[in-house]
């Protein structure tokens, strides 16, 4: 895979385990990843070192963020990630990016629905499609 990213290995492997159905476990430390959970597939992450692991499930990742799986490039998108250079929109973070998200379903959503967002800043930094985190 000469050019790609390890996250762009590990999310091939994850959807073919998502098809072929043996059940695996990504090892990783970037949230990126998160988007990969799914009943078949679970993130393991390591905070703080290798001795402190912790496992993410579908379930875990709503109870932590509030959201799904299938949200966290939206989610990465509006909070952005410097790590991966995704700017996001000024003044919205981990729980702003979230409730919007409940709200208003995805990004395109908030976007269509911007004049109901709280806050006048907010409404004038626009998400952008461009500002997605990368759907594996």
């Amino acid at each position: 895979m000469l050019g790609k990213e390890a996250d762009d290995g590990r999310g091939t492997l994850a959807a073919k385990a998502e098809c072929d159905g043996p059940r695996v476990c990504v090892g990783s430390t970037d949230r990126d990843e998160f988007q990969l959970a799914s009943e078949q597939v679970c993130i393991m992450m390591t905070p703080r070192g290798v001795s402190d692991v912790v496992v993410y499930t579908p379930d875990r990742i709503r109870q932590r963020y509030g959201i799904g799986p299938e949200l966290v490039p939206d989610f990465i998108g509006l909070k952005g990630d410097t790590s991966d250079n995704i700017p996001g929109v000024p003044g919205i973070g981990d729980k702003t990016a979230a409730e919007l998200l409940v709200r208003f379903g995805s990004m395109e959503g908030v976007d269509a629905n911007l004049d109901a967002v709280a806050g006048e800043k907010r409404r004038g930094n626009r998400p952008t499609a461009t500002a997605a985190a990368p759907k594996p």
